[in-house]
């Protein structure tokens, strides 16, 4: 953001910094499956969170997805249409938001400090993906566009989940042997609210 200035901050970004302290949180049993409406991110901060199994003490600091109503009310005009970023649709975001203590011993005093497992620039995995619609033309499940070695950003608008379109499953590793039990589907979509649909497997 404060490099390219595009757009708005991503919603793991907002809870990290206490803007969005409630995100909706979808917990659901083996089987079950549930409809949520959201309204436009830029508007409240509207996010899902689908997380397989939450760990309430860990917080937001774990694996899970989460989803946003992104609308193009003009608002960064400019910048979208650089990017051909020019629809409304529902974004997928992979966050792999684990912590790793660091034991810190120089003085003796047994310090222990917390950082992120993860990160966009020198590990492995990224601690952030953008998930792709399975129709994207790319075929790739996600995008890195929070990767500073790609010096532009690599979102489209045919990225979104539209009207109709669905990912049949989630994963959260990248060679896809971490499976999530979770899937979702866009049953409504307009400016003003998105109503998608969550399921678990049995």
């Amino acid at each position: 953001m404060m490099d390219y200035t595009i757009g708005d901050h991503n919603p793991y970004s907002k809870m990290a910094l206490g803007w969005i302290k409630d995100p909706i949180l979808v917990e659901l049993n083996k089987g079950e499956s549930t409809e949520i409406t959201i309204k436009p991110y830029e508007d409240n901060g509207d996010v899902i969170m689908i997380c397989d199994n939450f760990d309430e003490s860990k917080g937001i600091f774990q694996n899970y997805f989460l989803l946003n109503l992104f609308t193009n009310t003009k608002l960064f005009e400019d910048e979208y249409e650089d990017f051909n970023i020019y629809n409304t649709g529902v974004r997928c975001y992979r966050a792999l938001a684990e912590l790793e203590n660091y034991n810190y011993d120089d003085n003796n005093n047994g310090l222990v400090y917390q950082y992120f497992k993860y990160d966009n620039s020198y590990t492995e995995r990224n601690l952030l993906d953008v998930i792709r619609n399975s129709a994207s033309s790319s075929g790739e499940y996600q995008t890195n566009i929070f990767t500073p070695k790609n010096k532009t950003p690599t979102a489209k608008s045919y990225d979104f989940f539209t009207k109709g379109s669905s990912r049949n499953y989630l994963y959260y590793d990248y060679n896809d042997k971490e499976l999530s039990d979770y899937s979702f589907s866009v049953i409504r979509l307009s400016n003003k609210e998105a109503t998608i649909k969550i399921s678990r497997r049995k």
